[in-house]
């Protein structure tokens, strides 16, 4: 079998295995045998609700 795909290593592992990229990463650096630190990132506010606090 003869696969033909351009890109990157995330991107293809994304394509075969039907992941995320958060999901493709963290599979590689556990095959890696890399640590990745844990963030909790804050919702960012949409502009509607900024704009609905500025009363516009």
């Amino acid at each position: 079998m003869v696969v033909v795909y351009g890109g990157d290593v995330v991107g293809f592992l994304k394509k075969i295995e039907n992941i995320d990229f958060k999901e493709a990463i963290e599979i590689l650096a556990d095959r890696a045998n890399i640590s990745l630190p844990k963030i909790e990132l804050r919702r960012r506010r949409t502009k509607k609700v900024a704009f609905e606090r500025k009363g516009i």
